[in-house]
């Protein structure tokens, strides 16, 4: 999407820049607190927190899903360890 974006807004020279421009958008998302969307936006991580995210899907009834997700975060910890 952002190949697409910078692509349709430089032309060329947009689409061989993309890469890069996306990133520091994304960087300056991370540490300028008034551009904190971006990073949410663009990012790679969660905007939810797993106890959240169950919660999010089990009150739009999506009970796979939340499935999906209590399987990988049961997955993610140590044996033995109390969740």
């Amino acid at each position: 999407m952002s190949s697409v974006f910078w692509a349709l807004l430089w032309g060329p020279a947009g689409l061989i820049l993309s890469t890069p421009l996306t990133v520091c958008v994304v960087v300056l998302g991370r540490y300028v607190p008034q551009l904190g969307f971006l990073h949410i936006l663009l990012g790679d991580q969660p905007v939810l927190a797993p106890e959240a995210q169950i919660y999010q899907r089990l009150l739009a009834m999506d009970q796979l899903e939340a499935h999906t997700i209590i399987s990988g975060f049961l997955k993610e910890q140590e044996p033995g360890r109390d969740v």
